[in-house]
């Protein structure tokens, strides 16, 4: 989906839902008109509560491209939240490759 001002597209936005163990998970993926995250919401998540990565594990994914995702790399892993924040991690990774193939303008 994406966000217009005067038909000037300012955004996208993707909802991106998956299991994390047995139980499922809901993001709010929000990028900027050139493809770079700017906002990871989480609007369900059905686990137990400690396995939830908290909201500012979230700001360290932001502003980073595909290639600069990769857990333990890239990006600190949570202590009793492994399988959470490589799920959101990967729902990452998979809105911004729909971007690049499927929206993103290619440079003259």
């Amino acid at each position: 989906m994406s966000a217009k001002k005067q038909d000037t597209v300012v955004g996208y936005a993707a909802i991106e839902a998956h299991n994390v163990r047995t139980k499922p998970e809901t993001l709010l993926i929000v990028l900027d008109p050139d493809g770079n995250l700017r906002q990871i919401v989480t609007l369900a998540f059905h686990e137990p509560p400690e396995y939830q990565p908290p909201e500012r594990w979230f700001a360290q994914l932001l502003n980073r491209g595909i290639d600069q995702l990769s857990y333990g790399k890239d990006v600190q892993g949570v202590a009793g939240a492994t399988l959470s924040s490589r799920a959101a991690i990967d729902s990452a990774r998979k809105v911004l490759a729909v971007f690049q193939v499927m929206l993103k303008q290619p440079k003259n």
